[in-house]
């Protein structure tokens, strides 16, 4: 019997580790050199709020978007690029 050689192979997990989705926090995307013009370009109020501290561990970058009316899919590209 051969043995299965799996090592090298990439899982869907390292594959995808990394990028910007819907459900990434605030918190993720605040610490990624850049993302502050992105979230202001697009304006992401989130970004100026004074309770936001306190929030960015549990806000999604989806949740944000669905609340107020924001293009998910071009900040998802635009974050996605800094990397």
């Amino acid at each position: 019997m051969q043995k299965k050689i799996t090592k090298n192979i990439p899982t869907r997990r390292s594959r995808i580790r990394g990028i910007i989705t819907a459900g990434t926090t605030l918190e993720k995307i605040i610490n990624i050199k850049g993302a502050e013009k992105v979230l202001a370009k697009y304006r992401v109020p989130c970004i100026s709020c004074p309770m936001a501290p306190l929030e960015l561990d549990k806000l999604k970058i989806g949740q944000v978007c669905k609340i107020y009316n924001l293009d998910l899919e071009g900040i998802l590209e635009a974050l996605n690029k800094l990397k």
